[in-house]
C-alpha cells in the first residue's frame, strides 16, 4: 500500500512504485498471453478492432509530449494512462481471489480481464451489446469466472449486497450528471458490508457536461451521494499535473467549429490552457456491521 494521498489526480511517477510496477508487469504479461491466444480486449476508449478515425483521435488525445512507459507492451492500445488506472485501483482495492466484483462499463476491457485472471468472480456491465458478447466469448475461451451483461449503469439490477468490490474505469464522465449522482446513490446497497467502491474518472476535461473539475465537485457528485466512508485522505488531492490533450483543440478549424457552436469559449481559439486534463481516482468503503 502506497503512502500519501490515494484519492487524487494521476501521476506518471506512481508507476515507479514497486506495488504499481508489479501490477504493470502482470498486465503486460496478460496482454502477451491474450494476444498469443487470439483473445481480444477493447482499446483505451472502449472500441473493438481498428478504426482509422478513432485511432487518430486516440493519437491526439495522448498529447504532443506523450512518451510510452519504459518496458511497455501493447502501448498502442493501452497507453500508460490506462496502466495507471489499473495499477492504482488494484493497489488500493485490497483484493483477494474469489471476491465478487462488479466492473461498471468495463465489458471486454483489459481491466475486467485482469481481475478475472487474478481469480476474481467478475461481473461486467456495458450498454453496448457487442462488447458484452465479445467479453463472454473471451471469458469462455480463457476459462475465467467472468460474466458480461448488457445493462444501463443508471438502472442496475442486482440483489442487494451482491459485491465485495465495485469498480468503474473512466465511465462516469460520459453520463449526465444527474445519472452519476443517481447511480452513486445505488452503490452502497450493492456492496456487502466492508465492500469497497474504487473508481477512476476524467478530471477537468473541458468538454461540456463532463464537469468534474474540482475537489468540491468530487465531493458533491460522488462522496455525498455514495454515503460511504472515504478511504485514505478525506479531501481529494489535485496535484496540478495534466497529461491528456482534448482532440477538440487539435487544430484551429476544429476549435473554431466548437467555439461557433458554443461548446468552447472564445478564448480557446488562441489558448491551449483548457485543452489539457487528466485522470483521477477515488476509494470508498461500506462500513462493516
Amino acid at each position: 500500500m502506497s503512502q500519501g494521498p490515494i484519492n487524487k489526480t494521476m501521476d506518471r511517477d506512481d508507476l515507479d512504485r514497486p506495488e504499481c510496477r508489479r501490477i504493470a508487469e502482470e498486465v503486460w504479461d496478460l496482454m502477451r498471453w491474450m494476444q498469443g491466444r487470439g483473445l481480444q480486449y477493447s482499446t483505451w476508449i472502449g472500441t473493438l478492432g481498428p478504426d482509422p478515425l478513432l485511432d487518430e483521435i486516440q493519437r491526439i488525445n495522448r498529447g504532443p509530449h506523450y512518451e510510452p512507459f519504459e518496458g511497455a507492451f501493447g502501448d498502442e492500445r493501452w497507453p500508460w494512462f490506462r496502466l495507471w488506472e489499473a495499477a492504482w485501483l488494484t493497489t488500493h482495492a485490497a483484493l483477494e481471489p474469489g471476491m465478487r466484483v462488479l466492473d461498471i462499463g468495463g465489458c471486454c476491457s483489459l481491466f475486467s480481464s485482469y481481475l478475472a485472471s487474478k481469480g476474481m468472480d467478475v461481473t461486467s456491465i456495458d450498454i453496448n451489446p457487442a462488447l458484452a458478447a465479445a467479453a463472454n466469448e473471451v471469458a469462455e475461451r480463457a476459462g475465467w469466472k467472468l460474466k458480461a451483461v448488457q445493462m444501463d449503469m443508471g438502472s442496475m439490477d442486482f440483489p442487494q449486497g451482491s459485491f465485495d468490490r465495485i469498480f468503474s474505469v473512466c465511465v462516469y464522465e460520459h453520463i449526465p450528471e444527474e445519472t452519476r449522482i443517481g447511480t452513486n446513490r445505488s452503490i452502497r446497497g450493492l456492496l456487502r458490508p466492508g465492500g469497497r467502491f474504487c473508481i477512476s474518472f476524467d478530471y477537468r476535461n473541458p468538454e461540456p457536461g463532463m464537469n468534474i473539475d474540482s475537489p468540491e465537485e468530487v465531493r458533491r457528485q460522488f462522496i455525498e451521494p455514495l454515503g460511504l466512508e472515504v478511504l485514505g485522505n478525506q479531501e481529494f488531492y489535485d496535484n496540478g499535473k495534466r497529461y491528456l490533450f482534448h482532440p477538440w483543440f487539435a487544430d484551429r478549424w476544429t476549435r473554431f467549429k466548437r467555439v461557433a457552436r458554443r461548446r468552447l469559449p472564445l478564448s480557446c481559439l488562441w489558448s491551449d490552457r483548457r485543452a489539457y486534463y487528466t485522470f483521477a481516482a477515488l476509494f470508498c468503503e461500506r462500513d462493516a456491521p
